[in-house]
Formats: structure tokens, C-alpha cells, sequence
């Protein structure tokens, strides 16, 4: 079986809440290094269509929501530990 984390071991992952300076980070680092960007919320809807349960149960989960029901599930008894650990997961 195939390791993802090994095949995914050049890959940078760059996260954090709206407005945290994700792209700005990005876009240096292309510049700088001749990076790849691919930001995933661009495509998003994408992923989805191409998601499956057995794949990806997390997003198979959280996809029904809006972005609006998912970022505010704090205020609908989910705890922050359990909503850190599902935005990865999501990703």
C-alpha cells in the first residue's frame, strides 16, 4: 500500500483563519522558490463532485453544509477541538 504522507512529503500545506495572510504567503513563496500554488478553495465545488464516501468520509460529512453552517458550528455545540481536527481532515 502506498504511504500518502511519503508521496505527499514535498507538499506544503499552509492553513489558518480568513485573512491570515495564507495567499500573500503563498504567492511569496512562489516567487521565491518556484513554487506550485494550488488553492484548494478555488476548487473546492471540484473536489466535491469527485468525493466518496469510502475516500473521504470527512468532507462525504461536512459537504452538505454551507460555508455559513460550517463555520459557525461552534455556536451549534461542536466542540472547537472536534472542528480544528475536521477542518484538516477536510483539506
Amino acid at each position: 500500500m502506498v504511504n500518502l504522507a511519503q508521496q505527499l512529503s514535498y507538499v506544503y500545506w499552509i492553513g489558518g483563519s480568513p485573512c491570515a495572510g495564507k495567499t500573500s504567503i503563498a504567492r511569496m513563496l512562489v516567487n521565491e522558490y518556484g513554487f506550485t500554488y494550488y488553492k484548494s478553495d478555488d476548487l473546492y465545488d471540484e473536489h466535491l463532485l469527485k468525493n466518496n464516501w469510502e475516500q473521504h468520509p470527512n468532507m462525504s460529512r461536512l459537504k452538505v453544509l454551507s460555508w455559513t453552517q460550517y463555520w459557525s458550528r461552534r455556536f451549534c455545540s461542536v466542540p472547537v477541538e472536534q472542528q480544528v481536527q475536521e477542518s484538516i481532515a477536510l483539506y
